[in-house]
């Protein structure tokens, strides 16, 4: 995996995958961030880290529209604007997220294997709780 900072969007898959959303028509933008969060949160076997880093990427935009303090890279997020995103999705993401820091996920691996482990488990659990105190989420974790 290349990654160069611990952000939701600070690596290859992740960046990837904000490039696949602006690549899209604006209608199929929403679709896209669910499918990712639902095959993570979904996801009974191994987690792919490249399916984690979405998931991951995917949950802080959610995050970010609801006023949460979350950054988007500028960089390496989407360029494109991101449609307003349902309620429903943030409960998908908190389910997308315990399954990305949960056993069988190659991505949470490779970072607990990292020098950076905290930075990223620090990132990936202020994620986690912006989703929760998330006024608008309608769905619990």
């Amino acid at each position: 995996m290349g990654a160069w900072g611990t952000g939701p969007f600070d690596n290859d898959d992740a960046a990837d995958f904000a490039a696949s959303l602006d690549h899209l028509e604006p209608e199929y933008r929403v679709g896209a961030i669910r499918s990712a969060l639902t095959h993570a949160a979904e996801q009974t076997g191994y987690l792919d880290r490249d399916a984690g880093s979405a998931a991951v990427a995917a949950a802080a935009l959610f995050a970010a529209q609801r006023g949460n303090d979350i950054p988007i890279d500028c960089i390496h997020g989407p360029k494109q604007l991101i449609p307003e995103l349902p309620d429903d999705v943030g409960g998908i993401a908190i389910g997308a997220l315990n399954r990305v820091l949960a056993e069988c996920s190659e991505l949470n691996e490779l970072w607990l294997d990292s020098p950076d482990a905290e930075a990223w488990l620090h990132m990936v659990s202020n994620l986690a709780a912006a989703l929760r105190s998330s006024p608008s989420r309608t769905v619990e974790q």
